[in-house]
């Protein structure tokens, strides 16, 4: 089940609502935010326990989506957010916060695009050592090495 809402009533359809098991519940809310005839903000329910577990946002109205949220372990907090800093549909800037504790555990920059957090390319600091995820050509995470 599918429902269109003209919110302004203007005759145009600026949010769309999807129902996509037909259970009752909307999975899916997608809306047009700048009335441009794009829809530019999207919601989604992936595991249908009635809680938004991912956003993404198209900031500046080119069909691309900059910035997303997610809620990787589904359990309400949103803990992974990115950003697409150069609007190229590749997202090169992402903050995880995997104890939902509100501060950011790390912080992954991919400005070259290439899947590799930068950090784990150069050389490490002093203390710092690349550690690899076992995801080939996903993440880079620098670990603390036994800083004193």
């Amino acid at each position: 089940m599918t429902e269109y809402m003209d919110n302004d009533a203007d005759g145009y359809y600026e949010t769309l609502v999807a129902d996509t098991d037909a259970d009752g519940r909307y999975e899916t809310v997608v809306a047009d935010m700048n009335a441009d005839g794009t829809y530019d903000m999207g919601a989604v329910d992936t595991n249908g326990d009635d809680m938004v577990d991912r956003v993404a946002a198209d900031l500046d109205g080119d069909d691309v989506a900059e910035s997303f949220f997610a809620d990787r372990d589904v359990d309400g907090v949103f803990d992974a957010a990115g950003i697409d800093t150069d609007g190229n549909g590749v997202v090169d800037y992402t903050i995880l916060d995997d104890d939902a504790d509100g501060i950011a555990d790390m912080v992954i920059v991919d400005a070259d695009e290439n899947g590799v957090d930068d950090a784990a390319e150069t050389v490490p600091a002093a203390g710092y050592a690349p550690g690899y995820d076992e995801v080939p050509g996903v993440t880079f995470e620098i670990t603390d090495a036994g800083r004193a």
